[in-house]
């Protein structure tokens, strides 16, 4: 069983810091928390706890957990931490969460690191024991009731009244002063109000449900008692062998989403907060560490540290430390039942000069990790390209330094290497220096969601004109839960300390004076899409460059997973943990009067004749046609013989009509006394003149044809003689 105690913290002050240690110690010791660490006789009873960096603004609270990376079981302990900062993050309430025996997957005489570790990690961000336990100096059963303090006599009044259960509603407790926030509609620690705030949670006895004597805890047999058997708040002191306890009851969501409500405890305000915790690996630079060190603890200890929030019964937790015993046969969770995060693995550098620059150890090649690269140089010159692991580099940033010098570059690749390997970056033009770091998340989706550039003139600053500085700070936004921000900034020959909640992967340098060349790579996990302060100082003013970016985790890991439910716009594909888009159908039969489109809802492509694709605009030579097999065909000229002989019939083309003329010349019968005519719907006529005399000549028959010629011919001499007679007069 584990046993926290914490030294009695000095009197609080406006501004004055609270040191305190919760130590997890075998032996049992004489000081107490509350349902908040720190609150007490001392520092106040009302006093709530909030994780840290909460100052009394409302928003995202991010908080990062780490491991040190010098723990003797640092590896063993990655699975369970990834799992505790999960069920911390999703806050959901659950009963039946004490798993015995032959229920869990935890070997008999071991005891579970992650059901202890769920524990110590409420402890860094707020929460205390939600009964006396063992820094009352009490023994169970009384230690098991519930959290308060020892009232004006000095001596705890633990009884377990009438159903004799320790922790309960109807325990008689003297004039001991509840430290216990419970729900006021009925005081029952395994429900949960829709709002959690000072409307429906207090620690006042006044506003108890009638009948009811104390405020009841979640102990396991307070949850028999209440119907709800076989469960318990992960903050009741006592973790047993063989015991798995790694999901939250409606108790220790509750207390954490009141702390949420902020200082005036009243949620949906503005000084609301979410709490968003995330893994940030094998790190020593994170708001919690958890390290197994037996000089700091007897079995597990959080030790913590704390700020009055200005005049307020509020406090801020300023440091958060958890440690662990290795004499204890522990047991490690070795599934995994955290979502993917985007997770550092490993970080190679390299320097050199003229035109190229490679890391000087290989690094280890894994199907579907993400590799970036930084590269600077001095002179600031272009990266013309990135090989290495037998992978297709893209550049995904680059930006110079405020007055030109020196510039930084962010190449990315992922897929499936050929192998370990060294990478390189070959340069535009040969530089005097030139320096590259190489990191490579697993986790982690191929592309990145955002990215960011800048320098002392600001984002994407103007390359001449700008001051020398030694600090840097820009906004990088993830869009995706458990990503990672990374920066990487030229420094030169100068000195970098990351930014607050940042890891530094690599530092590296090569040159003296001017021609010195500098890159330094930071990242820190992101638990929840928000925007992040990408930051970092150095030891001295120099002209600086910075790019950034966001990796996010995948969004899948099938391509069925990316199927959007549509058929034309192609079949989308998983590339690496990114949905792709597909290549939409092209639906084309290669017959030009064909209206080729793609149908949603058959799945499939039609193929429509479209005669208006083949006309040519003339009318006359008759409406061509589509064939969906042939393609356009000719028309049919439109027929313009309207069966009357004596029309003349024609096609006009500016009129797209049919024309057909009466012509009476076609009716001449060669009669002169016979009138001719043509009706354009009855044919010719030709009408006898009145009293017409001409001599009629058969100009059919062969005697009244050479009759006629010899007529015309004497005709003819006549004229000619009488001309002759006329000239010769």
């Amino acid at each position: 069983m584990s046993n926290e105690t914490r030294p009695a913290p000095p009197s609080r002050g406006l501004g004055r810091a609270v040191s305190l240690a919760l130590l997890c110690l075998l032996a049992a010791n004489t000081a107490w928390g509350g349902a908040f660490i720190f609150a007490g006789e001392t520092n106040g009873i009302d006093l709530v706890t909030h994780p840290t960096g909460y100052t009394g603004g409302g928003g995202a609270l991010a908080v990062t957990v780490c491991i040190d990376p010098s723990s003797v079981n640092a590896a063993d302990m990655e699975i369970p931490v990834r799992n505790i900062v999960h069920t911390w993050n999703e806050r959901a309430p659950t009963t039946g969460n004490l798993l015995l025996g032959g229920n869990n997957d935890i070997p008999a005489n071991t005891v579970d690191f992650e059901s202890v570790a769920l524990h110590e990690l409420g402890h860094c961000i707020g929460l205390a024991h939600v009964n006396l336990a063992s820094e009352s100096g009490l023994n169970d059963p009384q230690a098991n009731g519930t959290k308060s303090t020892d009232g004006a006599n000095n001596s705890f009044e633990s009884n377990a009244g009438d159903d004799f259960i320790y922790g309960s509603s109807d325990d008689p407790r003297g004039d001991d002063v509840n430290l216990h926030w419970f729900r006021k509609s009925n005081n029952n620690p395994f429900t949960i109000a829709a709002t959690v705030d000072s409307s429906t949670y207090s620690r006042l006895l006044a506003d108890l449900p009638g009948g009811h004597a104390f405020a009841a805890n979640a102990d396991r047999l307070v949850s028999n008692l209440l119907g709800v058997p076989n469960s318990e708040s992960v903050m009741q002191q006592g973790s047993f062998l063989d015991e798995d306890q790694r999901r939250l009851v409606h108790d220790d969501v509750a207390t954490l989403q009141y702390a949420m409500s902020g200082i005036d405890e009243t949620a949906a305000t503005s000084d609301d907060y979410v709490v968003n915790l995330s893994y940030g690996g094998l790190n020593s630079n994170c708001e919690v560490v958890l390290d197994f060190d037996n000089a700091q603890a007897g079995f597990a200890a959080c030790q913590t540290s704390g700020a009055f929030i200005g005049a307020t019964d509020h406090v801020r937790i300023t440091a958060a430390d958890v440690f662990f015993n290795t004499g204890f046969n522990w047991h490690f969770n070795t599934t995994l039942t955290a979502p993917t995060s985007v997770l550092f693995e490993e970080a190679e550098s390299g320097s050199g000069s003229g035109t190229g620059v490679s890391t000087s150890a290989a690094l280890s090649g894994v199907d579907d990790h993400l590799y970036v690269a930084s590269i600077s140089t001095v002179p600031d010159v272009g990266v013309s390209s990135v090989t290495g692991l037998g992978l297709a580099w893209s550049e995904a940033a680059s930006h110079c330094s405020a007055d030109g010098g020196t510039g930084v570059s962010l190449w990315v690749a992922s897929g499936s290497p050929t192998g370990d390997g060294s990478v390189l970056a070959n340069l535009d033009s040969s530089v005097s220096n030139a320096v590259i770091v190489v990191t490579r998340y697993s986790g982690a989706a191929g592309t990145p969601s955002s990215v960011v550039v800048g320098n002392a003139n600001g984002v994407a600053g103007a390359c001449t004109g700008g001051p020398n500085t030694s600090s840097y700070a820009f906004n990088v936004s993830t869009v995706g839960p458990n990503a990672r921000v990374l920066g990487a900034v030229a420094i030169r020959n100068r000195s970098h300390t990351p930014g607050s909640g940042f890891s530094e992967r690599a530092e590296v340098d090569a040159g003296n004076g001017a021609s010195a060349a500098g890159v330094a790579v930071e990242d820190r996990s992101v638990a929840a899409p928000s925007t992040t302060s990408v930051a970092g100082s150095l030891n001295a003013r120099v002209d600086w460059a910075f790019a950034g970016l966001a990796i996010e985790t995948p969004v899948c890991s099938s391509d069925g997973e990316c199927d959007d439910g549509l058929f034309c716009n192609g079949a989308e594909t998983c590339v690496v943990g990114t949905c792709q888009a597909g290549t939409p159908v092209v639906c084309d039969d290669t017959v030009p009067c064909t209206d080729d489109a793609c149908n949603e809802s058959s799945d499939s492509c039609d193929f429509v004749a479209n005669d208006g694709n083949c006309t040519d605009g003339l009318f006359c030579n008759g409406a061509e046609t589509c064939d969906a097999a042939l393609d356009c065909q000719a028309g049919t000229p439109p027929p313009i013989d309207d069966g009357v002989a004596c029309t003349d019939d024609s096609c006009d083309e500016f009129g797209d009509v049919i024309v057909n003329t009466a012509n009476a010349a076609n009716c001449d019968d060669l009669d002169e006394c016979t009138a001719d005519s043509c009706d354009q719907l009855l044919g010719c006529f030709n009408d006898p003149i009145p009293a017409c005399n001409a001599v009629p000549v058969p100009a059919t028959s062969n005697w009244g044809q050479a009759l006629l010629a010899a007529m015309l011919l004497m005709a003819g001499a006549l004229i000619v003689t009488a001309r002759r007679a006329n000239g010769a007069a």
